[in-house]
């Protein structure tokens, strides 16, 4: 019996599944700040992420057909940076997708407020909607960085994309990471480097044992 993946999903349903994991409730709530930051500079910005989606998903997508295994980033990470980076990657898409999990129940709150019991409401006032966006946003941008600087690794035949194509991604993700608001960014760190501390404990440890 054959331990690999079994190819049961046509191009449709990836598109689909694609499409479920990118258009969720921020396009409720995003929309708005997001053109009041960029101002008249909202096409260049649209096209800005147009380029790192570009790099993300092509850097990705290489990297799925020569591992097709479960983990994503974890183990293109892994598998091409070495095991502290397919962890960084993990622990960024878990902590990224957490902070979407509560960007999420605070848009459907915003929304639904007035027929939700008081501590939707008292959630609402104490949490910040946007800060929980950026913070997300930082995790999944370092995500993604390392998703390209793993598809920077790949030769020709393993069926690397143009150099150019996961350079840029890593840069632009690293930059766009870096410009989110400073609470998102300051926090985003301090939670990578409790990841990190988190690791060399656990790898100290397994190291002493006899």
């Amino acid at each position: 019996m054959s331990e690999g993946l079994a190819r049961r999903l046509g191009t449709g349903d990836a598109v689909v599944v694609g499409l479920s994991a990118m258009i969720g409730a921020g396009v409720f709530a995003a929309f708005a700040p997001a053109a009041a930051a960029a101002g008249p500079w909202l096409l260049a910005a649209l096209a800005l992420a147009a380029v790192v989606a570009y790099c993300n998903a092509t850097s990705s997508a290489r990297l799925a057909a020569l591992y097709p295994e479960s983990g994503g980033t974890y183990v293109y990470g892994r598998r091409r940076l070495g095991p502290f980076w397919g962890y960084l990657a993990g622990w960024g898409f878990t902590v990224g997708k957490t902070a979407s999990c509560a960007a999420m129940a605070l848009t459907f709150g915003a929304y639904v407020a007035p027929g939700l019991s008081v501590a939707v409401v008292v959630l609402l006032l104490v949490a910040d909607l946007r800060g929980a966006i950026g913070f997300s946003s930082f995790g999944v941008l370092v995500y993604y960085a390392i998703a390209n600087a793993a598809a920077l690794t790949l030769t020709r035949e393993e069926g690397a994309p143009p150099k150019v194509v996961p350079v840029v991604g890593v840069v632009l993700c690293l930059v766009l990471a870096a410009t989110l608001p400073w609470g998102s960014v300051v926090a985003g760190l301090a939670v990578f480097a409790v990841g990190a501390l988190v690791w060399v404990a656990v790898h100290h440890r397994r190291s002493a044992r006899p």
